[in-house]
């Protein structure tokens, strides 16, 4: 089968850049001959993705975190079309939390060494499936989709507080960003109290297939087809990568004590019966900013990156049914 590994020489803090020849010799007992291009810039990734299924590549490996992995995804599809729908995609998790990963496999595993061990395996043993994703379009006030190209994304998308946190964490703000802390998952955990002081509420709108279901302040929202996010958080029991929907999760306004109190549900998913929690599902979301203030920091983060034009008011994300084969574990 002929295969790329795209690979990003910063994942883990240059760890992956620095041991790739020990790693490279990894997957090469496990995949046999394959071409390795290594890139660190997130359009390269796509482009050479794009590049090489045109050019007959029929399975592609990923090594990186969720950024690299969402960056890859768009390289599958040109004109919101898949170029070689047949094609295979791989995971190697190999950054802060690999958290679509974990909606792949199901293990919440916070060991870099164990999800790489872990990614060996699936490459080794797992087979393709047809894998849901979700088109994310931007509402801007020029209209939908006329500032900026759509998005496809695998795990998941949220807005509201989600996006000042997951900002702060990319510009590894203050003196957690700045540690060893501001590299590995904990670095969500790390900036949270910072962003909760920072964070006010914004009021949207949100439909879900055509019915208005919120119109209030929020505190967060996320469109799940993925479960994980934030380095092992987990928002839903239900919400599964290949059921042909996805689920969506409001918050209301809550202070740190609220968030806290919340940490078990964190853990297990079960957000059912929740305060101030309300659970939907459906083919086609809706989220429209109101009477907005001015925010300092982006609406969304779609994947762990945040793509938005610089003018969003909102988005509409749509399921793409089994859009992506991908390799898992039959018992994943």
């Amino acid at each position: 089968m002929k295969t790329v590994v795209v690979v990003n020489p910063k994942a883990r803090g240059g760890e992956v850049g620095e041991g790739w020849r020990d790693l490279e010799a990894e997957v090469q007992a496990v995949i046999g001959k394959f071409e390795t291009v290594m890139t660190a810039q997130g359009s390269d990734v796509s482009r050479v993705i794009r590049e090489r299924l045109k050019a007959g590549t029929e399975r592609v490996i990923i090594v990186g975190g969720d950024g690299t992995v969402s960056e890859g995804v768009q390289g599958f599809f040109e004109n919101e079309r898949p170029i070689a729908p047949q094609a295979i995609l791989g995971i190697l998790p190999a950054g802060r939390g690999d958290d679509f990963f974990k909606s792949l496999t199901g293990e919440r595993s916070f060991s870099s060494s164990h999800a790489w061990d872990l990614g060996l395996h699936v490459l080794q043993t797992g087979r393709p499936r047809p894998v849901d994703g979700a088109r994310i379009r931007w509402l801007t006030s020029n209209g939908p989709g006329n500032t900026a190209p759509s998005r496809v994304f695998i795990n998941i998308a949220s807005f509201g507080y989600p996006g000042l946190l997951v900002q702060k964490v990319h510009m590894r703000a203050g003196a957690i960003g700045r540690s060893r802390l501001g590299k590995s998952a904990l670095a969500y955990l790390g900036q949270s109290l910072s962003a909760m002081g920072e964070y006010r509420p914004i009021s949207v709108q949100v439909e879900v297939d055509g019915e208005r279901v919120f119109d209030g302040p929020i505190f967060s929202g996320l469109v799940l087809n993925g479960y994980y996010n934030a380095g092992g958080v987990r928002w839903s029991r239900e919400a599964r990568i290949d059921d042909g929907k996805l689920e969506l999760l409001l918050t209301e306004p809550r202070g740190p004590l609220a968030s806290a109190l919340s940490l078990p549900r964190m853990v297990s998913g079960n957000w059912v019966g929740a305060s101030g929690a309300q659970i939907f599902s459906g083919k086609k979301i809706r989220i429209q900013a109101i009477e907005e203030a001015h925010r300092g920091y982006p609406l969304f983060e779609v994947d762990g990156e945040q793509p938005e034009p610089a003018d969003a008011q909102g988005a509409e994300i749509e399921v793409l049914p089994g859009i992506l084969n991908i390799l898992s574990l039959s018992n994943s």
